[in-house]
């Protein structure tokens, strides 16, 4: 019986010794997890701030845009669409018939050309008027709601500079891009 004493002991250690590595196992097994779970908690931060900065950069840029709705849509009205360039030729002749006896439009090329990407039409004015009508007619052109932009002008003076001449004004018209009905 005494033998079963010290046995008895040893089991008692044993079984101590066990719930202890147990409990200390528990314990980095909750460690890991803790320092997992708090990584995880982190990142979820990182996104909602991340998420919060985007929703404040959408906001500004909606208050934005209707602050400036206006001023894009001047802007936007100065570059003619597919649809909009026969109002453009509308007010382009308005403009010519008081300065001239009679005029030509016509179109260099019906589809746009490229400048530094900008697109643009190019097309001839032809007009038959005496010089202080051609200032005017000048004069005028600069006032098109149109961004315009004059190449060249080409002068015949047949009876001299104070008789009727013909001139041919080389012009681009900007226009959007994409070059769509709108």
């Amino acid at each position: 019986m005494d033998g079963d004493v010290p046995h008895k002991k040893d089991r008692s250690v044993l079984w101590l010794t066990t719930g202890i590595v147990l409990i200390v196992f528990v314990n980095c097994l909750f460690l890991l997890l803790a320092s997992s779970s708090a990584k995880a908690v982190r990142l979820l931060e990182e996104q909602v701030t991340q998420l919060e900065e985007e929703a404040r950069i959408v906001r500004a840029s909606e208050q934005l845009y209707q602050d400036y709705q206006d001023e894009v849509r001047i802007v936007s009205d100065v570059f003619p669409t597919e649809a909009t360039i026969p109002q453009f030729i509308q007010s382009l002749e308005g403009l010519i018939r008081p300065y001239s006896e009679s005029y030509a439009v016509r179109f260099n090329s019906l589809t746009p050309l490229t400048e530094q990407e900008r697109l643009f039409l190019l097309l001839t004015v032809t007009v038959h008027t005496d010089l202080t009508r051609l200032i005017g007619l000048l004069e005028e052109l600069e006032t098109l709601p149109y961004m315009t932009h004059i190449t060249s002008m080409n002068v015949k003076t047949p009876d001299g500079f104070s008789g009727i001449s013909e001139v041919s004004i080389t012009l681009k018209v900007y226009v959007q891009n994409p070059f769509t009905p709108s």
